[in-house]
């Protein structure tokens, strides 16, 4: 959709995307040949011999809409809904919903300043995940003389890692050849993804399990000058800064 109401321009979207990956692996590696130059495995010694094999799968399907506002130009809002499903989720928590809203003023479009052809600032605030490990939702086991032997607990109730930030910046162009932005966001990850040991009563030696929150406060900053722009020929040149300041809050 794509309409102006007088002097408000409005976009939106709807999507739906769906994911499927399957992938398998086969391999086998032996050594000391019985006769030589005959590459055949029944004439490797077959004591040497290891095989393994591989095979999963997965699926996943979001469903997304987006809206984006602009009213004559300097106020722009945008607001995005989501909900993902992945099988790497738990049974119990196979869709999570997540969001995102922003907005922006272009001030220079209300004040007139002396040298600054644009000055704006916005802010945003959204959610977002990450999947679980392929395998960390399912009891699993290892072979132990040909015998299972219990290693890792299946867990049900694992949900994505939850990654909200605040994002708060500022944009500048003056004196028709520099350009300048400035950044701070805050990132708070929060149901971490660990291998958690288990008591012996459990009878499995570890599981998955939602904990921690990894917090972390960035600054960037921008100086971009154009100092020549013509038909045949431009100049652009950077000097970027940034600080990253991360800890486990939780």
């Amino acid at each position: 959709l794509n309409k102006q109401f007088g002097d408000f321009v409005t976009k939106a979207k709807i999507s739906y995307l769906y994911e499927s990956d399957v992938w398998e692996q086969f391999y086998t590696n032996g050594r000391n040949f019985g006769t030589a130059h005959v590459p055949q495995f029944n004439n490797i010694d077959q004591s040497t011999v290891t095989n393994s094999s591989y095979n999963g799968s997965t699926k996943a399907e979001n469903i997304f809409g987006i809206v984006d506002m602009d009213y004559k130009s300097k106020y722009i809002g945008s607001f995005l809904y989501r909900v993902d499903g992945a099988s790497q989720f738990g049974e119990d928590e196979r869709y999570n919903p997540y969001f995102r809203v922003s907005g922006a003023y272009r001030i220079t479009e209300d004040v007139t300043i002396p040298g600054v052809s644009e000055l704006k600032i916005r802010a945003a605030y959204g959610t977002a995940g990450h999947r679980p490990p392929w395998n960390a939702q399912y009891e699993t086991f290892n072979i132990v003389g040909g015998v299972p032997v219990k290693n890792n607990l299946g867990n049900s109730s694992l949900k994505p890692t939850t990654i909200k930030e605040t994002e708060i910046a500022l944009n500048s162009e003056f004196l028709n050849i520099f350009s300048f932005e400035l950044i701070y966001a805050m990132t708070n990850a929060e149901d971490q993804h660990w291998q958690v040991p288990l008591a012996a009563s459990q009878g499995f030696k570890t599981q998955w399990q939602n904990m921690g929150t990894l917090s972390t406060n960035s600054w960037e900053a921008t100086l971009g000058v154009e100092p020549v722009s013509s038909k045949n020929f431009g100049w652009n040149a950077n000097i970027t800064f940034d600080r990253n300041r991360m800890m486990i809050s939780e």
